[in-house]
């Protein structure tokens, strides 16, 4: 086989068997205003990224490269795993390197190392980034009020709310600076790439590019403090700053490309090595056994999918008599989680009383792409402060069943309203605290048969004075309750499924 015609027919067969993760990525790159917008853009860049090394490529003979087998089969094999367990994340991460190496398996070592690079850049479309933006926020928060105590603007800084005498400033997801960091990093390695520096001056530029992003969202949020105590919050920037931001970023990072463009070097090829005398074919034999180790997974996924037709019920926990069950559903706070499969509250009442939410999850057939959703916070933001950090808690319910559980206090933006809340996840019997590992836990949900997950939050209201007894009303609580997921869930079959 021609490689002219083996390298489109390996390029569509990823792009094919692999869908379900590219139309994930496709899914994101059309949302422009979110961190990986700029998803079309890397693409182009990519295809200039081989264009350009395209002369290197054919100093080298094209050869298979037959060790690349077990890798890749174990990289497709991981694949399916990530997607019978629906964590997205994970089949869009190993996507390059399943890609890296049916290359490396097709043209061998020297050309694989070439691409390498082009490749590695398609990780700058990948969401991975996403689990930074928290971090991001409360660091733009800290350098941004650091900044206000040497302006002399009277300026009350909570949580990542910044108070003025004109109103209330709110540093949210969308301030952090990612997309700055995202698209900061992309060009900067791009210009590294492209300029053919040593490694020690890429890195410094790699560095340097992502500094002044993060530098140029400092910027653009102190500046728009500022216009907004000047204007007593009345400038349109208070409301769309989003071209004000870009026009930030782009003066701040320009300087960068600017010498970078003076001090690039233009002779990169070897002149003096010949094109290597290819034969312009692959073995069959070679392609077949990449092609099979290639599609194992997709294959597995196809004909092995998650078995469903099951319907799931909910119980309230059996609680001891010394709390009773209150009907009427009032509560200043409910979580803010996607909509469940089905979902239970019940409020109690001794001393104090306690709401517990039980929100259930289901995959009920293969077109749902998750069991247990994206989580990004379990109350509005907007409305709803986050004192303090979260810590982990170990609570014993009436069985001497131990859990761990994470605790968290939040406060009324508009009053002194308070909530004590505490959470757990049970994904397939797997009970966690951490949201990471029960997104893991879902693979487990496949190979047991068991597709549901639970999120358990119970939560009691207090103020700044009683949280304490708060905390002690809900610790009574679990020791009087009945938390086993035999007796609060029953899975069901469900022929109309």
């Amino acid at each position: 086989m021609r490689i002219s015609v083996a390298i489109p027919i390996l390029l569509a067969t990823v792009m094919v068997a692999y869908q379900p993760t590219f139309y994930g990525l496709l899914a994101r790159w059309l949302k422009f205003d979110e961190a990986v917008g700029h998803g079309f853009l890397v693409l182009g860049m990519i295809a200039y990224l081989v264009y350009f090394n395209i002369q290197n490529i054919r100093l080298h003979q094209w050869k298979h490269y037959l060790p690349a087998l077990a890798p890749l089969t174990f990289l497709s094999l991981c694949w399916y795993i990530a997607y019978t367990a629906s964590i997205t994340i994970i089949q869009q991460v190993l996507i390059p390197p399943i890609l890296w190496l049916a290359i490396l398996c097709l043209a061998g070592p020297k050309i694989a190392k070439i691409l390498f690079a082009p490749i590695a850049f398609l990780y700058f479309a990948i969401p991975i980034w996403d689990y930074l933006n928290d971090a991001l926020v409360d660091l733009t928060v800290l350098i941004v009020s650091r900044s206000l105590s040497y302006s002399g603007i009277p300026a009350l800084i909570e949580g990542n709310s910044i108070f003025l005498p004109a109103g209330t400033i709110i540093v949210g997801d969308g301030c952090s600076g990612l997309r700055y960091f995202i698209v900061g990093l992309t060009l900067s390695s791009f210009a590294a790439l492209t300029s053919r520096f040593t490694a020690f001056r890429s890195a410094f530029i790699l560095l340097t590019g992502a500094a002044l992003s993060l530098l140029a969202n400092w910027i653009r949020v102190y500046a728009l403090v500022l216009i907004g105590h000047s204007t007593e919050m009345q400038s349109s920037l208070m409301k769309d700053h989003d071209y004000f931001g870009w026009l930030v970023f782009f003066l701040v990072i320009s300087p960068l490309f600017f010498i970078v463009g003076r001090k690039a070097v233009h002779s990169y090829i070897n002149t003096s090595q010949k094109p290597a005398q290819n034969n312009n074919r692959v073995a069959p034999r070679s392609f077949t056994l990449c092609f099979s180790a290639l599609i194992c997974g997709p294959i597995l996924a196809h004909f092995f999918q998650p078995m469903h037709g099951t319907r799931i019920e909910i119980f309230p926990p059996k609680v001891e008599s010394t709390w009773s069950v209150e009907n009427a559903q009032v509560s200043h706070w409910e979580p803010t989680l996607p909509k469940p499969k089905t979902q239970l509250t019940r409020r109690y009442k001794n001393n104090h009383y306690v709401n517990a939410h039980i929100y259930a999850y289901q995959q009920q057939s293969s077109s749902e792409k998750k069991l247990l959703p994206y989580i990004s916070s379990l109350f509005n933001k907007d409305q709803w402060l986050e004192r303090g950090k979260r810590s982990d808690v170990i609570i014993t319910d009436k069985n001497g069943q131990a859990r761990s559980a994470k605790e968290l206090v939040i406060r009324s933006r508009q009053g002194r309203s308070s909530h004590i809340i505490r959470y757990w996840f049970n994904v397939a019997g797997v009970e966690t605290a951490d949201y990471k590992i029960a997104k893991l836990a879902q693979a487990i949900a496949s190979l047991r048969r068991k597709d549901f997950a639970l999120v358990v939050i119970l939560e009691t209201e207090c103020t700044i004075a009683t949280c304490a007894l708060g905390s002690a009303a809900l610790d009574d609580f679990t020791r009087s309750s009945d938390f086993d997921i035999s007796h609060v869930v029953r899975m069901t079959t469900d022929p109309s499924i």
